[in-house]
């Protein structure tokens, strides 16, 4: 599969510079909880088998929520892991509340003696802005590219993403993506860009290019405008490729629930 460029770096590269839980469209809820370990690199054996026994709380408290952990293999931040649950509302956060907090003291008596820092954000799918399709779930690899944005160009920077989405999608919808906004636990307006990647030959850049199909729909000068409002619109910008981890990972069962034979894994 090939799917539209790995990020928007190749959108603002002709007017910034000569130049990554994941989402997932998951009905009925559009919101992710996303837990960010940086680890010392002589700590990496320690930390996963701590994560893979913290994993089995899950499974004998019968956790209703999957847990997907990514690790980054390429550009900013090498080596970070992301544990991430999706496809929840404010309700879900509010009903799991003891189960959560039980289970953030077990992460916090195992896993967090072998991490070094770690946030945790929330962040909203945004359908209206992509090409995500319910089937792509877990990709081998994801493009990420995080936009920190000014308080001033965040609807500007908006407005452009659907006018390029509607290019997109008109002339080449075979091309995947998916964007993120995180709405609690930044330090200010932050959108993220993500691509499913089959492999790292989806790295290369598409035919036509992106800005010939927005030239198409809409002209030079509107194009012209719409990476100028981009541009604009950033504080700053980061990309990577995440790698899925499923031997770190948790899936629910159907009907998850204690048991004792779940007890004895």
């Amino acid at each position: 599969m090939r799917f539209l460029l790995p990020s928007l770096l190749a959108i603002t590269a002709t007017s910034l510079s000569p130049l990554s839980a994941v989402a997932q469209h998951a009905p009925p809820g559009l919101l992710a909880r996303t837990i960010v370990l940086d680890v010392s690199s002589d700590r990496y054996p320690q930390f996963e088998e701590a994560l893979r026994d913290h994993l089995r709380y899950h499974r004998v408290n019968g956790d209703p929520w999957a847990w997907h952990t990514w690790q980054v293999v390429n550009g900013a931040d090498l080596g970070r892991y992301y544990l991430r649950s999706l496809g929840h509302s404010w309700q879900d956060l509010d009903e799991q509340a003891p189960l959560r907090q039980s289970d953030w003291a077990d992460f916090l008596a195992h896993v967090a003696p072998n991490v070094r820092s770690m946030t945790s954000t929330i962040s909203s799918f945004e359908p209206a802005l992509s090409n995500w399709p319910p089937e792509v779930a877990r990709p081998t690899l994801v493009s990420l590219t995080r936009f920190e944005l000014t308080f001033d160009g965040i609807r500007a920077f908006r407005g452009a993403l659907e006018k390029i989405r509607a290019a997109v999608l008109e002339r080449a919808p075979d091309r995947q993506w998916g964007w993120t906004t995180t709405v609690n636990g930044s330090d200010g307006p932050e959108m993220t860009l993500l691509v499913p990647l089959d492999g790292w030959s989806d790295l290369e850049p598409r035919r036509p290019p992106l800005w010939s199909l927005i030239e198409e729909a809409y002209g030079v000068e509107q194009a012209n405008s719409l990476r100028a409002t981009i541009a604009a619109s950033l504080r700053s910008m980061s990309s990577s490729v995440l790698a899925y981890r499923a031997d770190l990972s948790y899936e629910p069962a159907s009907g998850a629930g204690p048991t004792g034979d779940e007890a004895n894994d």
